[in-house]
This record gives structure tokens, sequence and C-alpha cells, in this order.
């Protein structure tokens, strides 16, 4: 998938980013923070995240 996007012109340049700092992220079904392609290209910074997953609604990969 990485390869893929390179190829078709993800860059920072191109595709910008985000901030994510100074949250308290908490009690969240799945993941904290998530997105396409990870956190490529975001600063993420100074969060507390905490209590993720504890129900193990979600399982695999």
């Amino acid at each position: 998938m990485i390869f893929s996007a390179l190829g078709k012109g993800w860059c920072r340049e191109s595709i910008g980013g985000h901030f994510v700092r100074g949250n308290e992220i908490w009690n969240c079904g799945q993941a904290g923070i998530v997105g396409c392609m990870g956190g490529a290209f975001c600063r993420i910074t100074g969060n507390h995240i905490h209590h993720i997953a504890l129900g193990q609604r979600f399982t695999g990969a």
C-alpha cells in the first residue's frame, strides 16, 4: 500500500498532514487515533490515550 501511494504522488507537499496534540482520548471501541496510511505526515504529541479496546468488541488483524 505504501509503495502504491507513493507511486500515485503521496508526499507531504501534496497531501499535507494533521496536528493531533493535547487531547484526552479514552474509552474508544477499537483504536485511539487511526487513519488511512497510519499517521503519515502527522504530528501526534502530548496526548493522553487510555482505556482503549477494553470491551474486546473487535478482534482479528
